[in-house]
C-alpha cells in the first residue's frame, strides 16, 4: 500500500520505494503529504510538476504546519517550479502564519508567468554581451554565471528552461564539441612573486585573518538562524533571537569544545581551525569550552596541553569555560 502511494504521488520507482521505506521518519512525512493530497485532489489528476515539488516540500520543510497551504498551490499549479516552492518555504521561516494572502502570493511569485520568449530574449542579450569570451573559452566558458544573471533578471523563470535555453544558444554559436573541447583542461601555473612581495602578502593575509570558502560562504548572518533550511519557527523564536543579539552585541560567537581526556590529535585540527578562523574572519570571538567535564577530576596536563596546542595553532580563546 505504501509503495503504491509513493509511486502515485512522488513518481518513485520500485527501487526508490524500497530504499525510502527503510527510512521510517521520511516515509511517515511522505505519507502525510500524500494524505493531504488525497484530501485536496479528490478525483482531480495530479499535475505533472507536482511529484518533484511534493517530495521537496516533505524533505526541506520539517514543520508540517503549513504543508496543507503549500500543497494547495502545488496541486493547482500556481506553484510549479523549484524557485516558487523555495520562496514559499522561505516565507514561513520568518512568518508563523499567512495574515495577508496577497503578501504571501507576491513573495512566492504566484500568478507571475515567464514565457520561453522572455527567457530567450534575455539569454540572447547576455550571450551577445559575452560573445567574445564565449568564442575564446568555448565550452569551458562558465555557463553558471550566465544562468545566474538570467535568474537575476527573470526571478520566477523555471531554472530548467533557463539552462536548456543557455545550452542550446551556446551550442548554436560554437557547434558540436571538438576533441579539444573534450580534452582535460590544462591548468595555468601563475608565477610566484619573489622576495619582499611574498612576505608582504603573507603578513597582510595574517593581519586580516582567515579567508572564508566553501559552504561557509552561505552561512546565515548573525540573528538570522530562522532562515536556514529545516529551522522550525515557534512563537518565541524572534524574542529569543532578540535577547541573544542583545547579549552578544550582534557579533559572531563560536566555540571549540574538546573533551580533556587526552591531548589533541589531527582529527581536532579542522574543528579547531574552522571555529577560531570563522570567528576571526567575521570579527567575532571563539570560546575554548571543555566539554562533559568535572575540572576537579580531570588531569591537569590535558587542560594545559590543549590550551598550549590552541595557542600553537595561532589562536587565543576569548574565554576558557567548562560544561558538565
Amino acid at each position: 500500500m505504501a509503495t503504491q502511494i509513493l509511486q502515485k504521488y512522488f513518481n518513485f520507482s520500485e527501487e526508490k520505494c524500497v530504499e525510502t521505506l527503510k527510512n521510517k521518519s521520511l516515509t511517515a512525512t511522505l505519507l502525510k503529504v500524500a494524505e493531504e493530497c488525497d484530501t485536496q485532489l479528490q478525483t482531480e489528476p495530479l499535475p505533472p510538476s507536482a511529484p518533484s515539488l511534493l517530495y521537496q516540500l516533505a524533505t526541506k520543510m520539517k514543520s508540517q504546519t503549513h504543508h496543507g497551504l503549500i500543497i494547495k498551490y502545488i496541486l493547482s499549479s500556481q506553484i510549479k517550479s523549484d524557485t516558487k516552492l523555495a520562496a514559499a518555504i522561505q516565507f514561513f521561516k520568518s512568518n508563523l502564519s499567512v495574515t495577508n494572502q496577497s503578501e504571501f502570493e507576491d513573495f512566492c511569485g504566484i500568478g507571475v508567468e515567464v514565457t520561453l520568449g522572455e527567457v530567450e530574449t534575455v539569454v540572447d542579450q547576455l550571450i551577445e554581451d559575452n560573445k567574445e569570451v564565449i568564442l575564446q573559452r568555448r565550452y569551458r566558458f562558465n555557463k553558471g554565471e550566465l544562468i545566474g544573471k538570467v535568474r537575476s533578471v527573470l526571478k520566477w523563470a523555471d531554472g530548467k528552461i533557463i539552462k536548456e535555453v543557455v545550452d542550446a544558444k551556446i551550442e548554436n554559436i560554437l557547434g558540436p564539441k571538438t576533441d579539444e573541447d573534450l580534452a582535460p583542461a590544462i591548468k595555468e601555473h601563475k608565477q610566484t612573486p619573489s622576495g619582499d612581495k611574498v612576505a608582504t602578502k603573507q603578513i597582510q593575509k595574517h593581519e586580516v585573518g582567515y579567508e572564508i570558502a566553501g559552504d561557509a560562504l552561505n552561512f546565515h548572518k548573525v540573528g538570522e538562524n530562522y532562515t536556514t533550511e529545516g529551522y522550525v519557527m515557534t512563537p518565541f523564536t524572534k524574542d529569543l533571537i532578540r535577547k541573544h543579539l542583545q547579549q552578544t552585541g550582534g557579533i559572531v560567537v563560536t566555540r571549540f569544545p574538546p573533551e580533556p581526556n587526552g591531548i589533541l590529535h589531527i582529527g581536532h585540527a579542522k574543528a579547531l581551525s574552522f571555529n577560531f578562523g570563522y570567528a576571526k574572519a567575521n570579527g567575532g570571538i571563539c570560546y575554548l569550552r571543555f566539554d562533559d567535564t568535572n575540572p576537579e577530576k580531570e588531569e591537569k596536563r590535558f587542560f594545559t596541553g590543549i590550551i598550549e596546542m590552541v595557542k600553537w595553532m595561532g589562536h587565543t580563546p576569548y574565554k576558557v569555560s567548562w560544561t558538565e
